[in-house]
Parts: C-alpha cells; structure tokens; sequence
C-alpha cells in the first residue's frame, strides 16, 4: 500500500468515537487502524492546541477536532530484531 496519510476536520454528521471516524476516513478495518493507534501513527489536534498523539481508540472527538493517521503497511509489519546483551554489568 505504501506510505498514506489521511487527514480529516471533523463535522457533524462523522463518527464521534476515534477509531470509527478514521475506519471510515481511511477505509481500512478497525483492527489496522487500532494496532496503528498503538504504535502512535494516529495524531489529533484540537482547537487552540498542538497537535499530539493519540493511542487510544476510545477517544471521543468533537466538531472541528482535525484527526491524522499517517498509515504505512510495510513499517507497521517490521519486526526489531531480537536484542542481545553487548556487556553484563552484572556481578
């Protein structure tokens, strides 16, 4: 799919809950668009504030409330390479 964002002011007739207005932005399911939330590629900015991210997709949002999901498959899918000890400092 690729690098994607999708960027949306709420009104009035859109979903109030956060995870069901960016299903319906994107078109992508609910369950991507949640474990994106979780790795923080979900931003919402409020009026009079900065922007800042959301993880929860419980979230409730309000007209004029500007959501952004920044969605890349390829770099939700990485796997980290399993960690190593370099050095026990250990007794």
């Amino acid at each position: 799919m690729g690098a994607t964002v999708f960027r949306k002011t709420i009104e009035n007739d859109d979903p109030l809950i956060l995870s069901d207005a960016l299903a319906a932005i994107s078109g992508l399911s609910k369950v991507r668009v949640k474990r994106a939330m979780v790795m923080g590629a979900v931003w919402l900015q409020r009026s009079g504030s900065p922007a800042r991210r959301v993880r929860r997709a419980s979230t409730s949002l309000k007209t004029g409330d500007v959501v952004a999901l920044y969605y890349d498959d390829e770099i939700l899918n990485r796997r980290p390479p399993a960690a190593e000890c370099m050095r026990d400092l250990g007794s």
